[in-house]
């Protein structure tokens, strides 16, 4: 049995408002032969949700925009539809030096 991209267990929502880290997990992520659905914000992140709990897992950056990560897995875990689905959150500060 194949598996198609539809199904849950190859997709994951990774929501981040830096471009520059959403672009390096998503990376990582697609590596690992996954699809990957974007969210650029916190809200943007809620309102997939809302409409699409076929994900297999979600990571989310901890300070976004709107809402932040802690409150969309408090969001998920309300959800009987999304309890399901694996959770991951970070948080990175970059440093960025005047060279």
């Amino acid at each position: 049995m194949s598996l198609t991209i539809d199904q849950p267990s190859q997709r994951i929502l990774v929501a981040d408002d830096d471009p520059v880290i959403r672009h390096l997990v998503t990376s990582i992520v697609k590596k690992e032969g996954y699809a990957v659905v974007v969210a650029n914000d916190g809200r943007e992140a809620y309102r997939i949700l809302q409409s699409d709990a076929g994900f297999s897992a979600a990571i989310f950056d901890m300070m976004m925009p709107h809402l932040e990560g802690i409150e969309i897995i408090r969001y998920m875990r309300t959800e009987k539809r999304l309890m399901r689905n694996r959770m991951l959150k970070y948080k990175t500060k970059l440093r960025r030096d005047n060279a």
